[in-house]
């Protein structure tokens, strides 16, 4: 990206001096959807977790579920936590659209403005140098979405790695030097004796 606009100011002359400009735009927009984009994302991750206990809940206890026959009732449970979950999603995918909206409109400015310049001054530049200047901001787009995307998924993931973290530090540790050795009180045998056990079905 930044080689393309390089390119594009040794074109073109006195885009250098829009160049700082649009950097405070990148940062501004950066820094505007990376706050939204965290906390969507956490959202997301909370919104996430009553669907996977509920399903674990339910392919636990499946055997029981089904012989007191309430799999509708688990069925609509699921399909709400669903519905609930995707509403953070959703929530992302707009910003998402808004980022890439908002970068393309970033782009066709500087198009605009390599355009004007070159039309204002006319003896300053040729048809091979605005080529090369147009042809870069266009293909620009992508690189500069693609590198909103991925700084976004890699804060994302430091994130992630952070709460992981921070759970394995927060959690009580197991004592592993446990006895499995018996005290010489310990019953050297045992029994377990059913004394008019009867079974009836409902």
């Amino acid at each position: 990206m930044f080689a393309q606009l390089l390119l594009v100011a040794v074109s073109v002359r006195y885009f250098g001096i829009a160049i700082p400009i649009l950097l405070m735009a990148l940062y501004g927009v950066q820094n505007f959807y990376l706050r939204t984009s965290r906390q969507l994302r956490l959202l997301d991750l909370e919104a996430k977790a009553p669907i996977y206990s509920h399903f674990m809940h339910t392919q636990k206890s499946l055997s029981s579920i089904r012989t007191e026959r309430r799999q509708s009732e688990y069925q609509k449970r699921n399909i709400e936590l669903l519905d609930l979950s995707q509403r953070p999603f959703y929530l992302l995918y707009s910003a998402q659209r808004w980022l890439t909206l908002v970068l393309d409109l970033i782009v066709a400015g500087m198009a605009v403005t390599v355009v004007t310049l070159m039309l204002c001054l006319p003896g300053e530049s040729f048809a091979g140098d605005a080529g090369v200047a147009l042809t870069n901001i266009m293909s620009m787009s992508m690189s500069l979405r693609a590198l909103m995307t991925f700084w976004t998924q890699l804060e994302t993931s430091i994130g992630a790695v952070s709460r992981v973290r921070d759970f394995e530090r927060d959690m009580p540790k197991a004592s592993r030097t446990q006895s499995l050795v018996g005290t010489e009180d310990w019953p050297r045998r045992g029994e377990l004796c059913l004394d008019e056990v009867t079974i009836a079905a409902e």
